[in-house]
């Protein structure tokens, strides 16, 4: 089927260099494939600010299914909230029943503390009432609510998967990207980062690679080599 698009097509667009590398793996031809990312049209907000005396709100946004590895998150909650007090929101829809029943229970089993907000028309308020967002996914072409958490002040931690680290400026994936997909490895950059926190560097860096006027400035340009 890719073949067949290749051959139809003039130019194919994709949302980052992992899913280009994908196609090229495939056999579609590198002067085919352009990669323009995701453009977001959020207003920066200020770093979030996290108070040490209050609990420590995570959040982890996603359809609800094995690919986004929900059940991390819960894990990592329950090993956060031993030491310290934290609680943690799932925002999403539960694509697979069976899946978010067995998370569910484990959650309820191991007495986690955990919000189900479901899938949500309205999801900024869940941006701004977090403190950390955390992305457990094991395999991402993008990772949309990444670069978004940050837009809203929220430092954002996730496995080094997919496109994931394509977000981040080099100076910044050691505090903020695991290279193991564990929750033990996500707990130690975030306590990390609790204890020396800051990110306004890789706030900058999203407002500026991502926003929506660079994206169609990139599909212009295309579209103008395309059609001189």
């Amino acid at each position: 089927a890719l073949q067949f698009v290749s051959k139809k097509s003039d130019i194919i667009i994709t949302n980052s260099n992992y899913l280009k590398r994908e196609l090229l793996d495939y056999g579609i031809s590198e002067d085919k494939v352009e990669v323009v990312y995701n453009g977001l049209d959020i207003e920066p907000h200020k770093p979030r600010l996290i108070n040490k005396k209050a609990a420590l709100t995570l959040i982890n946004i996603g359809k609800i299914m094995p690919a986004k590895n929900q059940l991390d998150f819960i894990k990592l909650i329950a090993e956060l909230s031993i030491n310290d007090d934290c609680r943690g929101i799932i925002v999403g829809q539960a694509s697979d029943r069976a899946y978010y029943q067995y998370i569910r229970n484990y959650a309820e089993d191991h007495k986690v503390s955990i919000e189900w907000a479901g899938a949500t028309p309205d999801i900024s308020k869940y941006y701004e009432r977090a403190d950390i967002l955390v992305s457990t996914s094991l395999s991402e072409a993008f990772g949309l609510t990444i670069a978004e958490s940050f837009l809203y002040g929220c430092p954002a931690f996730a496995y080094a998967v997919g496109g994931i680290p394509e977000l981040f400026d080099e100076t910044q994936k050691h505090r903020f990207l695991s290279k193991m997909n564990t929750p033990e490895a996500l707990i130690e950059i975030i306590r990390q980062y609790l204890a020396q926190p800051g990110a306004e560097v890789q706030m900058r860096y999203v407002s500026e690679h991502f926003s929506i006027e660079k994206q169609v400035k990139t599909v212009e340009s295309i579209i103008e080599r395309l059609c001189p």
